[in-house]
């Protein structure tokens, strides 16, 4: 992964979507779709227009607030979950790739 694109600040589009279980161990973000189009994940599940972002996507989705780059989110979650630096990056990177293909954050988003 170049430098580039760890300095990308992936930033949410949608507008409507909600916590679930947020006081358990299986807290979840459910995203309401317009369109319905989407494919199932180890990350997500799809539910009709609904997508139900769970585990570490959970974690993922909370970063993409356009504040944060990819370097970023890949140190905090490695040094707040010690886990390696290369699993976190492969699964952050498939899983923005999966939310940009469905239109769901723009991955390389800038204030201006």
């Amino acid at each position: 992964m170049d430098s580039a694109y760890l300095a990308y600040t992936p930033k949410k589009k949608v507008v409507l979507w909600k916590y679930e279980n947020i006081e358990s161990e299986d807290k979840s973000v459910v995203v309401y779709l317009s369109n319905g189009s989407a494919n199932d994940s180890g990350e997500f599940t799809v539910e009709g227009n609904v997508i139900r972002i769970q585990g570490i996507g959970v974690i993922f989705w909370e970063l993409c607030d356009g504040g944060n780059t990819i370097e970023d989110m890949v140190k905090r979650i490695v040094e707040e979950y010690d886990v390696e630096t290369e699993q976190v990056t492969q699964d952050l990177e498939a899983f923005l790739d999966n939310m940009e293909d469905m239109g769901l954050i723009i991955k390389d988003w800038a204030p201006f």
